[in-house]
């Protein structure tokens, strides 16, 4: 028994560890100073190698929850600073499988260390009582019965770590980057006369000529060279000789205390300990700020400093093998090859939602009498193309990078001027182009399962310079004759998820508020981009006024594209990372994933749908959500399966397959209204009839609480308050501050004009509180004002108040404004308030949008919108006395 601790007031109870032999372990006095009967029963051993902390906690069920969340938080608090990872192992009598106050809090208390909990099966009938509760990353919980009393008798925890041959490197060829090369690159290109290409006047001839000489000098200046990649194991910057000299003497020290265990040389260890701490965080962070400055991605620096000081960076992961029809594949050619005929056969191989429907019925679009014409391009323009290119590391198939080409923009415009306007011309895309190099990501669960992986598609850098400029002109003409629905919010200028948000909600609280049964059926389409059909799309590009070479241009486009699928192999013998293409295989359907014209294209394909079906919908790309009302209760279902009727004949048409099972229906009503069963079906499916479901990452219920999406926005920061105590401990305050706006404060504003009002609001407050005490060591009873005021930080309800009058302000055409009513009527208001029936409705981003904005000084409504929220911002930050929405629009400047 390596520790344990006894009731002191009753017989029988409390908790011990058991260490198995050979294993050195310490028990920690720490805990001992925490430890009271039936609340917090808890000892704990510290184990060397490995370097862990073990804690066994038991609390009785009847006991005071606030004292163990106290004691928790204060001996986890004291444990913080330690370099050992921390294992929990305990009987709580906290079900972290139900949502009540006590659950939703140890929840909180948990992420807010750093912490995680393994175990989510119940422990005892229907409960997770008992948990494992863990900061060591990739570790796996499991519950064991042996029926030995009415627990499951044993949790344990797991941890997989691939081993790299036991080496501290591995070898890695790459392209040498270096300064010279680029330079020597920039010059052999800047010296070639294109003269020769721009008089060839077929598009594959010159692009051929083109590519050919771009690839060559590129082989010639940037050779490949062997290089060792590292595995985590050099030494920080900051362990400095006069580091090495104070830590060994204060291991002297601590050994001197031991020896002696008087209270002077306790003391002088102490007083050593702190000064040395203080001293190496000042290092630590003087270091991390140079890394920071110096790098080009200051967030990604960051959170790379952070994850390596919490220990949880792992090595690189590599595929090893791959079954196959219960056959082992270990070969990197093999399963390259399986990976590729799985991404390409899950489109081909797709069976659709009916059976012999051959309806290519195109009458529900409008033919348009106007044609696209394609204006050349300049060498202007597609200099301005290439630097508006997103900077990244990953290239094609042939190994070229958005930084080279913009390093060379200058010298290869004219040339691809002359290539893109012929392209144009004659209506052809280049065969090269439609290469398209795939990359296997996993998801979740076994790493030897091709289903469990995603492909990352990338395509040429050269493709999308072509794509952007054609982009450019389809867009261009579509909005010009207004051919894209007003239903569609996806991937358009001047539309937003929050816009698709608000119309959804808009139209449930009013129907709600008017006593209009309503609900809403939440489709998934299966695979949408990779199914669709290019003939059909040709077809519809056609009717919208795509016509003659554009026509030709776009059918060159789809046509024959090829992609291979590349598998990054740790050879273990040579210990060298390996690459193995697989075969090329032709994609027959689907828009190109991972270009700039796909997204675009697949709103042209999905953009009659709306005209298909009668009823409300809402569609963001492929998210697709039909709003059904109805007069009467009794008459919402037979409206249900009629919508998805006509829903599921336009996928036929248009050969989209619907997954049944994840698509869900949701009855919206007060928590007064009689509850009705929706018995909606599509052959012999049943949709399912849920409470809540996830639209486009905001959790909608059935009563438009937002509880459940607070619970889930709450959860997402309260895991940042550890890592912005940790931030601000190794780097500065304004990269603390870069984090905190960069994941905090994006979290909280997305979406928040639909659910900021809510009765559970407050708790998305205190969380925000939490993060800035963190940040700036504020102790827990002490008021935060001072802080956020001397930081122009925004509180949650001014944040709110932001974002909504933003909203209000560049989205006027949804709410009524009060000079379209009656403009004899003079008023000081700008926007009506509509009426409310309900107190949701009256809390709700319809009614408040415009009662807030009307509620700002007139010297802030009236800027542009620029300037609106500059202004709005600054007062907002005065204002920080804030701290509910209704005091706010009570006061008035």
């Amino acid at each position: 028994m390596a520790a344990s601790y006894s009731r002191l007031n009753q017989r029988r109870g409390g908790s011990c560890i058991l260490c198995r032999k050979g294993y050195k372990s310490t028990e920690l006095d720490v805990t001992k100073t925490f430890a009271e009967d039936k609340h917090f029963e808890i000892c704990g051993i510290q184990l060397d190698k490995p370097k862990i902390i073990v804690l066994s906690i038991y609390r009785t069920p009847n006991s005071d929850v606030k004292i163990f969340f106290k004691h928790l938080s204060n001996i986890l608090s004291k444990l913080r600073n330690k370099k050992h990872k921390i294992v929990i192992c305990g009987d709580f009598n906290i079900d972290l499988g139900a949502s009540d106050k006590n659950s939703i809090q140890f929840k909180e208390l948990i992420v807010n260390q750093g912490l995680q909990y393994h175990i989510n099966k119940p422990t005892r009938l229907n409960k997770c009582i008992d948990n494992i509760i863990s900061n060591i990353d990739g570790a796996i919980g499991e519950t064991f019965n042996f029926y030995l009393s009415d627990h499951n008798t044993a949790q344990t925890i797991t941890v997989e770590h691939q081993d790299l041959n036991n080496n501290r490197f591995y070898n890695m060829t790459l392209k040498d980057l270096s300064k010279e090369n680029i330079n020597k690159f920039v010059n052999y290109i800047g010296s070639i006369s294109f003269n020769e290409i721009c008089e060839l006047n077929n598009v594959n001839d010159a692009f051929n000529e083109f590519h050919d000489l771009l690839t060559l000098f590129h082989k010639l200046c940037f050779p490949t060279i062997k290089v060792k990649i590292k595995q985590n194991n050099k030494k920080p910057k900051w362990i400095t000789k006069g580091v090495k000299i104070s830590s060994k003497t204060k291991r002297l020290l601590r050994y001197k205390y031991y020896l002696n265990k008087n209270s002077e040389n306790k003391q002088q260890f102490k007083t050593y300990s702190r000064l040395l701490k203080k001293c190496i965080n000042n290092l630590q962070s003087l270091c991390n700020r140079r890394v920071i400055a110096l790098s080009r991605n200051k967030v990604k620096a960051t959170w790379d400093i952070v994850k390596k000081s919490m220990g949880n960076v792992l090595p690189r992961e590599f595929i090893g093998s791959i079954i196959d029809n219960s056959i082992t594949l270990t070969s990197g050619s093999d399963i390259s090859n399986k990976f590729n005929n799985y991404f390409i056969d899950i489109a081909n191989n797709n069976s659709f939602n009916s059976i012999n429907n051959n309806n290519t019925d195109l009458l529900s679009i409008q033919s348009q009498d106007n044609s696209i014409f394609l204006e050349p391009t300049s060498a202007t323009e597609i200099y301005w193309v290439i630097h508006s290119l997103k900077n990244t590391k990953s290239a094609g198939y042939d190994g070229i990078t958005t930084d080279l080409i913009k390093y060379i923009a200058r010298y290869i415009a004219p040339p691809l001027e002359h290539i893109i306007n012929l392209s144009f011309e004659q209506g052809c895309f280049p065969d090269r182009l439609k290469l398209s190099l795939i990359k296997p990501l996993h998801k979740k669960g076994t790493k030897s399962d091709v289903n469990n992986y995603r492909p990352i598609a990338l395509t040429p850098i050269l493709s999308k310079i072509f794509e952007k400029i054609m982009y450019k002109r389809l867009l261009k003409y579509l909005d010009k004759f207004e051919i894209l629905v007003p239903q569609q919010y996806g991937f358009r200028q001047n539309k937003s998820t929050t816009m698709a948000i608000f119309t959804l909600v808009k139209n449930i609280l009013e129907n709600m508020n008017t006593k209009k049964p309503s609900c809403a059926l939440f489709l998934d389409l299966s695979k949408a981009f990779d199914l669709v059909d290019h003939n059909r799309l040709i077809e519809k590009l056609e009717k919208y006024g795509v016509r003659g070479p554009a026509k030709k241009w776009f059918q060159s486009y789809l046509s024959n594209r090829q992609q291979i699928t590349r598998l990054a192999k740790l050879n273990k013998v040579t210990n060298t990372i390996e690459d193995f293409d697989s075969v090329p295989r032709t994609n027959s359907c689907g828009v190109p994933q991972g270009s700039i014209l796909g997204p675009l294209l697949f709103l042209v394909y999905i953009n009659d749908l709306p005209q298909s079906i009668s009823h409300q919908c809402v569609l963001f790309a492929d998210d697709t959500t039909i709003i059904i009302k109805s007069n009467q209760p009794q008459n919402l279902s037979s409206q249900v399966n009629k919508a998805l009727g006509e829903i599921i004949k336009w996928l036929d048409t248009n050969k989209l397959k619907i997954n049944i099972s994840k698509t869900n229906v949701i009855y919206f009503k007060t928590w007064k209204s009689k509850p009705i069963q929706l018995n909606v079906s599509y052959n012999t499916s049943v949709i399912e009839q849920i409470h809540c479901s996830k639209f486009l990452g905001i959790t909608v219920d059935e009563h438009i609480t937002w509880k459940t999406h607070i619970e889930n926005v709450c959860v997402k920061i309260n895991r940042f308050v550890f890592a912005l105590r940790k931030i601000t401990c190794i780097t500065s305050m304004q990269t603390a501050l870069m984090v905190y706006h960069a994941y905090v404060c994006s979290v909280i504003r997305y979406g928040i004009i639909v659910w900021g009002n809510s009765s559970d609001i407050s708790r998305v407050f205190i969380a925000q509180k939490k993060c800035v005490r963190a940040m700036f060591n504020i102790d827990w009873c002490d008021t935060c004002k001072p802080a956020f005021q001397s930081n122009n930080l925004l509180t949650v309800p001014c944040i709110y108040i932001y974002e909504i009058s933003k909203f209000v302000k560049n989205n006027p055409q949804f709410f009524v404004s009060n000079n379209n009513i009656n403009k004899r009527k003079a008023t000081h208001l700008e926007f009506q308030l509509p009426i409310p029936r309900l107190e949701l409705f009256r809390r709700s981003c319809i009614y408040m949008g415009p009662l807030i904005y009307n509620s700002l000084p007139k010297t802030i409504t009236g800027l542009p919108p620029n300037k609106f929220c500059v202004m709005l911002r600054e007062w907002l930050c005065q204002q920080c006395k804030f701290y509910n929405c209704e005091r706010s629009v009570r006061y008035r400047l």
